[in-house]
């Protein structure tokens, strides 16, 4: 396979959710890291209640400071469908009614990897949780070491990194408004701080 360069989608800057319940009752549910603000790395499928109506414009979105991932479900079935079904973990989205929004889901994977950069760089792992937490700017870039293999894999927040065959086959479809971005992939990464242990976005 060649991984010269891998798709980056992502939601836009306002396809964000804020949750309808309190920050105690996430924590007690156990999948919710209270010091790093992300799911634990080892989190599988998350139900979850937002405040707003529904989702923004992008099929998808996140719960930005609660770490969860959100997709339509047409469009999350649709990636499914084209990729390894095992891995994904689907949960439900429910509304500020506490009803299920039916086209709306909750998505992790994984297979994760973080997409890194080569000005500004820093990250830290959570003393609680182990997470990665990672920022950088300039040329982005992500470990071959961690895409070897690999369709697609989970960077958090609502961001996948796909290979561009895979990239093509959805976008040509209906989902026009997925914002995306070039990815190199790269033998040794360019930030000088290596493999940075377990990944996780």
């Amino acid at each position: 396979m060649n991984y010269e360069q891998m798709i980056h989608i992502f939601p836009g800057g306002t396809d964000t959710c804020s949750s309808k319940l309190a920050e105690d009752l996430i924590a007690r549910q156990g999948w919710w890291c209270r010091i790093c603000r992300r799911a634990r790395p080892d989190t599988s499928a998350v139900d979850f209640q937002i405040a707003d109506a529904k989702p923004m414009h992008s099929p998808i979105s996140s719960a930005v400071f609660w770490g969860i991932s959100i997709s339509r479900r047409d469009f999350i079935e649709r990636l499914i469908e084209k990729t390894s079904k095992s891995g994904w973990f689907i949960g439900h989205l429910l509304g500020p009614d506490g009803c299920v929004l039916s086209d709306w889901v909750t998505f992790n994977h994984q297979d994760k990897a973080i997409v890194r950069g080569d000005k500004h760089v820093s990250f830290r792992i959570c003393e609680e949780c182990g997470n990665i937490l990672y920022f950088a700017t300039g040329k982005r870039h992500v470990l071959k070491s961690d895409v070897i293999e690999k369709q697609v894999v989970d960077t958090g927040l609502g961001g996948l990194l796909m290979r561009e065959g895979l990239f093509q086959s959805i976008s040509k479809e209906k989902f026009k408004s997925i914002d995306k971005e070039v990815v190199q992939v790269v033998d040794e990464a360019l930030d000088g701080l290596g493999t940075l242990g377990r990944t996780h976005g």
